[in-house]
């Protein structure tokens, strides 16, 4: 009688709480403070990157904790601010700072009714699942790739993740790199995947954890975030592909650089080979299109001269005016439309998947040139 009524009264309590709705974010973060920064005046993301992974943060606390690091993510892409101090982000006086914040805040709570406790809904990925929260987690270089997967060869990804049971899973990429992860923890979901990407399963965070442990292993930057998920927040587009892909990817310069019959000719070649192709911008693109992203392509239109390409923020835009470089391009479900002409001067780089095996046991030429970096350095240091 004793536990059933203690049963009831913990039923009776979550009610109340249900309806009363979700805590005040600066009250949680007011609460938290002292044990997820300490006695610091501002906050990084790094100084959260240890709570990320904690699986003890749950609820409200962790819709806070997510939002605090959607928030520093996104001032730190968009406004180059690389901290938020303590006092106006807990009074909510600075009105942009607080406005990111309570909006990531309000985003975050609506996801935790769709957190997914099975790999797959209807056995199989989903196309719509693939979409970047906003342009907050610094993960499009995973996300283009993977949609196009998603999208041509389904049965790749279906068969990339395998369940170990008791919360594991194995991740096998066709570049024949095995990683065995955990499941993200509840902040880690909230933080980085967007609310159709949790509503498809856990295969696509299951996914990016076992990239953020690639990533770990290969750069000593990244192995010192805690959180795997965080890890995801900036990486390679052309090395995703090769993971993906099994195949060498390379690279042409655009931007001005390669002719546009040189770009025809390498898109022409690669599409007849049902070749995965990736874009990417640079920090200034010469055209109303989102900065330092990473896209797909997903189609070219001969009769139009345009490239069908694949945002995978996945959602609609409608330019006032005409589609063009000066007011940017009609989206629908991350899909435009952009003249060939027009995308050798926007885009920074064109990555085709080739037909060479890829060796996931060689590094990079960058990675292989941070090795020298680090021997030379060490070697250096070594000297009397």
């Amino acid at each position: 009688m004793i536990a059933r009524r203690a049963t009831l009264a913990a039923l009776a309590i979550a009610l109340v709480a249900a309806a009363e709705g979700p805590r005040d974010v600066h009250e949680i973060l007011r609460a938290r403070w002292a044990d997820w920064v300490g006695t610091a005046d501002r906050v990084q993301v790094a100084d959260l990157d240890e709570e990320a992974a904690r699986a003890d943060i749950r609820g409200d606390e962790a819709a806070a904790c997510a939002a605090l690091i959607q928030t520093l993510h996104y001032l730190s892409r968009k406004r180059q601010i690389d901290h938020v101090d303590r006092e106006p982000l807990l009074a909510g006086s600075d009105q942009m700072i607080d406005r990111v914040l309570t909006g990531s805040y309000k985003a975050c709570v609506r996801k935790q009714g769709k957190l997914p406790t099975e790999l797959w809904v209807e056995g199989a990925p989903h196309f719509k699942a693939v979409s970047q929260s906003g342009d907050r987690t610094g993960d499009c270089w995973l996300l283009a790739p993977t949609g196009w997967m998603v999208r041509h060869r389904p049965q790749v990804v279906r068969g990339a993740v395998e369940p170990l049971g008791e919360g594991r899973w194995r991740v096998t990429f066709p570049s024949k790199v095995v990683v065995e992860v955990s499941a993200p923890t509840e902040t880690e979901m909230l933080a980085t995947n967007a609310l159709p990407t949790l509503e498809d399963g856990l295969w696509l965070p299951v996914i990016k954890e076992a990239m953020g442990a690639v990533l770990g292993e290969r750069n000593a930057k990244k192995a010192a975030i805690e959180s795997e998920a965080l890890r995801l927040n900036g990486g390679s587009m052309p090395r995703m592909m090769e993971h993906w892909t099994g195949h060498v990817s390379r690279t042409m310069r655009l931007e001005g650089k390669a002719t546009i019959e040189e770009a025809r000719a390498a898109i022409a070649e690669a599409l007849e080979r049902k070749a995965l192709i990736g874009l990417g911008t640079g920090k200034e693109p010469a055209g109303k299109i989102p900065p330092n992203h990473a896209y797909a392509v997903f189609g070219f239109d001969a009769a139009t001269d345009s490239l069908a390409v694949w945002n995978p923020w996945n959602n609609d835009f409608t330019p006032e005016g005409e589609s063009n470089r000066e007011n940017g391009y009609a989206r629908n479900d991350g899909l435009s439309q952009i003249p060939l002409a027009d995308a050798v001067l926007i885009f920074r780089t064109l990555f085709i998947e080739t037909d060479k095996p890829f060796d996931a046991t060689k590094p990079s030429p960058k990675e292989a040139a941070a090795r020298e970096r680090r021997a030379a350095d060490a070697k250096a240091g070594a000297k009397p």
